[in-house]
């Protein structure tokens, strides 16, 4: 973990841990992003919608148009 200066967020997606602390005691680690990404991950919990979609678009023209509640 590096304490180099530099803004954190870069640090963090150059694949740094970063490290929160509260009056010098450390509180939070975390791992560099490119850790925490994980593509095959996402493709096994991917969610496949059931049944007819419908159209937003159409969905709040139709609220609108009828004076929702």
């Amino acid at each position: 973990m590096s304490r180099m200066p530099g803004p954190p967020i870069d640090r963090e997606l150059a694949g740094d841990d970063a490290l929160i602390t509260r009056p010098g005691q450390p509180v939070v680690t975390t791992p560099p992003v490119a850790a925490r990404f994980d593509a095959a991950w996402f493709e096994a919990v991917r969610i496949t919608p059931k049944g007819p979609l419908f159209n937003t678009v159409a969905l709040v023209r139709q609220m609108r148009d009828e004076e929702w509640p």
